[in-house]
Formats: structure tokens, sequence, C-alpha cells
């Protein structure tokens, strides 16, 4: 293996943790939407997306934090069918879009504990982690 392959996959697995995240935070505001509840505020950052919005019952929050999660899995099985269908019908698929594919499926399978991780470390209290504690405390 030379240098170029490992920090080639190295980029792929950075480039799919970021956007692991965004989409697990971009599920959550289109569930917010379809909602209707009232998104108060996106604070875009590095590591997080912070959204701040107005809920009226714990049904509501319940859907906020499973729909993250959610979203990541759909993501990935659309990629899954993607490749699915172009190795059957076409007979190739590139190898360093079945690398992303892979990272992005390990991604997925961490999701909620990597969002579990940053909450911590933020101590960001409000976080998907402690919503549904909050809402009951």
């Amino acid at each position: 293996m030379d240098v170029w392959s490992g920090s080639f996959t190295l980029i792929i697995a950075f480039i799919v943790l970021w956007l692991r995240m965004a989409i697990h935070y971009l599920g959550q505001y289109i569930l917010l939407k379809i909602m209707n509840a009232p998104v108060i505020g996106v604070t875009l950052m590095w590591y997080k997306i912070k959204i701040d919005y107005s809920f009226w019952y714990v049904g509501q929050e319940v859907a906020v934090v499973a729909f993250g999660t959610l979203a990541n899995t759909l993501i990935f099985l659309l990629f899954v069918l993607i490749c699915h269908i172009s190795q059957k019908y076409i007979y190739c698929f590139p190898v360093s879009f079945c690398k992303f594919i892979a990272w992005y499926g390990l991604a997925t399978v961490f999701d909620f504990f990597l969002i579990a991780v940053i909450d911590f470390a933020t101590q960001d209290w409000k976080g998907d982690l402690f919503k549904l504690y909050l809402y009951y405390g």
C-alpha cells in the first residue's frame, strides 16, 4: 500500500464523517418542516449543526431524535442500491465509490454513538442524547 492510497482513504473517511453529520441534522430539519414545527434558528459548526425549534409533545421529540439516524440509513440504502444496480447492469463500479459506501455504512452504524460523543464533549445538554431526558426532567 502506497502513501497516497492510505491518505486517500483517510480523506474519504473524514468527508464521510462530516457528510453523515450533515445528513443527520438535515433529516431532522426536513422532518421538522414536514411537521410544521417552528424552526427558530440553525447554527452551523464544523462538528455539529444546532437546530433550535419549538416542540409540542413527546412524539415530536422522539421522531426528531430517531429521524436523524434514519435519514443516514436511508441514504446508505440508496448508495447500496446504486452500487447493486451498477454491478448488475453495467458490470462495474469504481473502487473509490465502494470505499466511500463502506465508510458511509460504518459511519451510519455508529451515527448515534458519534452524536452522543459530540454532545458529551461539548456539554450540549439540549443535544439529541438528552432531549427526551430533558422533556421528562
